[in-house]
């Protein structure tokens, strides 16, 4: 199996698997940025990474725990297979790569998914449907984020409108709702966000 990685409408990458080794390699559109481009583990050169270089980052932008086995299960894999559940899921990995099937073409636009607008009633039913359609994910919504924590992931069009990340349109924000076993996880959320502001960090 081989699965394209994008990153900004690029095609960087490609991720392959042969006898449940994962191997990737850069593509000639791969381009030094001054920054990791995939992972820092991994920068951007004609060689081809090894599986464990490979799988310890790729696994890592899997949902975890009982989200990673309900998600597997709907899909008729493997809990372990990695690079089926990236096949199933890696369309939005949290709006940072895309990873997907080969042949399907550049990541959509936010300005593609209008169609797909939500209000704030649908919104809600959403965040309460997180325990049985971990991340939201459905025929439609196929995205990837660690953690054990229910996640929610939306996309905001410029003029304010929220709207699904379907068919392959990337996300741009996660919604986190409060967990049962960590009461106070939103203030501590508001706490880091408003921490990494304070610090200047770019983006917060």
């Amino acid at each position: 199996m081989e699965l394209e990685v994008w990153l900004n409408g690029t095609h960087v990458a490609l991720l392959s698997e042969n006898r449940r080794q994962l191997t990737m390699a850069y593509t000639g559109d791969a381009r030094p940025a001054g920054a990791p481009l995939v992972s820092m583990a991994m920068p951007v050169s004609a060689r081809r990474y090894p599986d464990p270089k490979v799988r310890a980052f790729f696994r890592g932008l899997l949902p975890e725990g009982e989200a990673r086995r309900m998600l597997a299960y709907v899909f008729g894999l493997d809990e372990s297979d990695d690079m089926g559940l990236l096949a199933a899921l890696g369309k939005d990995c949290a709006g940072a790569l895309v990873v997907q099937p080969k042949g399907d073409g550049p990541p959509l636009v936010a300005a593609a998914s209008t169609k797909n607008a939500v209000n704030d009633a649908e919104v809600e039913r959403r965040l309460r449907a997180l325990p049985v359609h971990p991340l939201g994910v459905d025929g439609r919504i196929r995205v990837s984020l660690a953690g054990l924590q229910a996640k929610l992931l939306l996309t905001r069009l410029e003029d304010g409108r929220w709207v699904l990340p379907a068919d392959g349109v990337v996300s741009t924000h996660i919604l986190k709702p409060a967990h049962r076993d960590l009461p106070n996880s939103v203030v501590n959320e508001v706490f880091c966000t408003n921490l990494a502001a304070r610090s200047g960090l770019p983006g917060s």
